[in-house]
């Protein structure tokens, strides 16, 4: 799948205010593709489908922090500004490009037969280019190409001879597959700098395995999807909790602090020792406004069920039904038109929920069950009154194995191609919201919201990430040539055009990048090299070693 652009917010101690929240996300609703113009009408590629946004909390599994991403097929400048309304300053935003396929499916360690294998059957996701596959015989006779034509290894006898001699792998990372001979990374050792789950070219790890990474077809996810459930068929009009009391005097339960859902949910993704993620995907819906007001009439007039038709008619088929007082009705029937109108049905979304995790290992397959188990009833709080939330297990229906793998793989990939289903009857796989209930999924909480596990685990910064003012200009024009170490920022938070360099004759001195592990910190150094070359004459050595040595 190829890398998508996003928004990754990255929460602190700061608390959400609730006030305009709704609104700000109901506001996504008039957001359009542009069809209007001349050149849309005559293009037949043109999609009327209305923008689809979406909501990521993503682990790559133990010991990896819990990431909040927003996406939206158009329209994400547009969605950062209204992020940027409702978090605090001191929340970061940033845009990022992420390969969902890359952190959810991680690589496997293959034999060499195995690795022929996978790849005949079109299960590994890399596809080697041109340039990095040989047919057999120009390596058999240990050929060197023409300039300008791509260069195979020479070493003493033939490639093959030597690949035969390691079980079909050689120094150089040649695999012989079939006809055709493909160039493979090499490395004597995984660095710490470089962690597996960051290989992207099938590599060959010092003890001889091959680690590459599987198709969606070829892996066997495991996850939970939530669906909307309704008492009577029509009772999807109806509210989930919002996220704060409508302006009426409504009796419908809400929760007070924004976030406050998700934090349970974040506890698990931290706890999870699996790649896992927690998605919701959202379309705006068309104003459905005199549908519910349909509704009410019937609920006013004892009509609401089939039943109640059928035997109104055969009572009295000329029979005119009278408008009720609110105090003539009953008291359940009050609750549903309180219920209806707790949610805007002129801007409401058709919403996908779903949580979807990739093994890496039988044992990771159990302790991935039991996540998910745990997972499934976090939202039984937000149930209305007659609208509630269903957790279905991906594996739960169908007798046949092969099935269920089939529909669990299915799901995977509509999680990473952000589809939106649909159904019918009480229970279905999608649910409507508007923005008072949306907002309970997919707003990141607070750093005093959660655990002190889940505080750590989302990198939450405990500090104000407030810009510091900017300098005087004389003193930041001493800063302009040497090393870049990168970009300041301005009064408004905005990052300056030209970097921060330290100038030569700082760097006499030692410096140094601390941070975790894979968050790369050899890349950077090489940046800081290159950097330097540029605006300095003289030769510059790194020294970066690797396992502590």
């Amino acid at each position: 799948m190829p890398k998508r652009e996003y928004l990754r917010v990255t929460p602190t101690s700061e608390e959400l205010t609730a006030r305009g929240i709704p609104k700000t996300l109901e506001s996504l609703h008039k957001l359009t593709p542009d069809s209007s113009g001349l050149r849309s009408k005559l293009n037949p590629f043109t999609s009327a489908t209305p923008p689809r946004f979406e909501f990521l909390a993503l682990s790559t599994g133990q010991d990896a922090p819990v990431e909040f991403y927003y996406g939206a097929d158009d329209y994400l400048g547009t969605l950062e500004e209204r992020l940027r309304s409702i978090y605090p300053k001191t929340f970061d935003i940033e845009r990022v490009e992420v390969d969902v396929a890359s952190k959810l499916i991680h690589p496997v360690a293959l034999s060499h037969e195995e690795f022929v294998e996978r790849y005949q059957q079109g299960d590994l996701q890399y596809e080697f280019s041109d340039d990095e596959q040989y047919p057999a015989a120009d390596v058999d006779a240990d050929v060197t190409p023409d300039a300008g034509e791509s260069t195979v290894h020479e070493s003493e006898g033939s490639p093959t001879d030597v690949a035969d001699e390691m079980g079909g792998r050689t120094a150089d990372g040649l695999v012989s597959i079939g006809e055709t001979v493909v160039e493979l990374e090499t490395t004597d050792s995984l660095a710490d700098e470089v962690p597996p789950t960051s290989v992207e070219k099938p590599t060959v790890a010092a003890d001889g395995t091959i680690l590459a990474r599987p198709t969606v077809d070829a892996v066997s996810p495991r996850g939970v999807r939530w669906c909307g459930s309704a008492v009577r068929k029509q009772d999807w009009m109806s509210s989930l909790t919002p996220l704060t009391a409508t302006p009426d005097e409504s009796t419908l339960p809400a929760v007070d602090e924004p976030g406050a859902v998700l934090a349970s949910l974040i506890d698990h993704l931290n706890d999870a020792r699996e790649p896992l993620a927690f998605q919701v995907v959202f379309q705006r819906r068309e104003s459905w406004q005199a549908d519910a007001e349909l509704r009410k009439e019937d609920l006013n007039d004892g009509r609401d069920t089939l039943s109640q038709k059928i035997l109104g008619d055969l009572l009295d088929p000329e029979l005119e039904y009278e408008r009720r007082t609110r105090d003539e009705l009953s008291d359940i029937v009050v609750k549903r038109l309180d219920a209806i109108d707790a949610v805007n049905p002129k801007r409401s979304y058709t919403t996908n929920i779903r949580a979807i995790g990739v093994p890496t290992s039988e044992a990771g397959r159990d302790a991935l069950d039991d996540r998910l188990s745990s997972l499934a009833p976090v939202f039984d709080p937000l149930d209305g009154p007659f609208y509630e939330i269903e957790a279905t297990r991906l594996r739960d229906r169908g007798f046949r194995q092969s099935k269920k793998e089939q529909n669990a793989r299915a799901a995977l990939q509509r999680l990473l191609s952000r589809e939106v289903t649909t159904g019918r009857g009480k229970t279905r796989p999608e649910l409507v919201l508007c923005g008072a209930e949306i907002a309970n999924f997919i707003l990141v909480p607070s750093s005093d919201q959660l655990t002190v596990e889940g505080t750590r685990g989302t990198r939450a910064e405990q500090q104000s990430r407030d810009p510091l003012p900017w300098p005087n200009p004389d003193l930041v024009q001493q800063f302009r040539e040497g090393m870049a170490i990168g970009y300041a920022l301005d009064e408004n938070g905005s990052p300056q055009q030209r970097p921060i360099r330290i100038p030569p004759k700082l760097l006499t001195t030692h410096y140094g990048r601390f941070a975790s592990t894979g968050s790369g910190k050899s890349k950077a150094i090489i940046n800081d090299a290159l950097s330097l070359r540029e605006t300095t004459g003289g030769p510059v050595v790194i020294v970066d070693p690797k396992g502590d040595g």
